[in-house]
């Protein structure tokens, strides 16, 4: 084989590979753009659902002991505990539905509770107070109060 021959043989050899690389090269690029544009709907997916969830506010450490029907009151008069400036009359629940427990939680684990706000300046205000806190009555000490934002949400957070 001539050295002529030889040469052209690694160069064809060469370029194929070149070929080969272009195309993985195009391959991740696309694989990155693709990757960045789940990002972008995942992000605006949990935007949408945080806005669906945008009135509630989640509720830990209800015992077991309130039954379902009687929750709502329950939630008022504890709030009327931390929002000692506002009016029961002013306190508007839409509805307190009582979350199943994953299947990884133990029984001994309360249930959480999510409480739909009728209208976002009280749940705010609910949120603010919860975090100071004055004078709650011991039977409320144990409540925690957490805005329900969707798990995609969190777990950026």
């Amino acid at each position: 084989m001539t050295c002529r021959k030889r040469l052209e043989v690694r160069t064809d050899k060469l370029e194929n590979k070149i070929d080969d690389i272009i195309d993985l090269h195009n391959s991740f690029d696309n694989h990155l753009s693709v990757a960045k544009e789940v990002a972008v709907l995942q992000l605006k997916l949990a935007d949408i659902e945080d806005r669906s969830r945008h009135n509630n506010v989640g509720i830990r450490v209800i015992l077991d002991t309130v039954p379902a029907a009687d929750l709502e009151d329950y939630f008022k008069v504890y709030l009327s505990s931390i929002l000692q400036d506002l009016p029961a009359s002013e306190i508007v629940i839409d509805r307190i539905p009582r979350l199943s427990k994953g299947r990884n939680v133990p029984q001994s684990t309360p249930k959480d509770d999510i409480a739909s706000i009728h209208f976002y300046h009280l749940k705010t205000q609910i949120l603010s107070a919860c975090i100071s806190q004055r004078s709650v009555q011991d039977m409320y000490k144990a409540i925690q109060l957490f805005p329900d934002l969707f798990v995609f949400t969190m777990n950026k957070r």
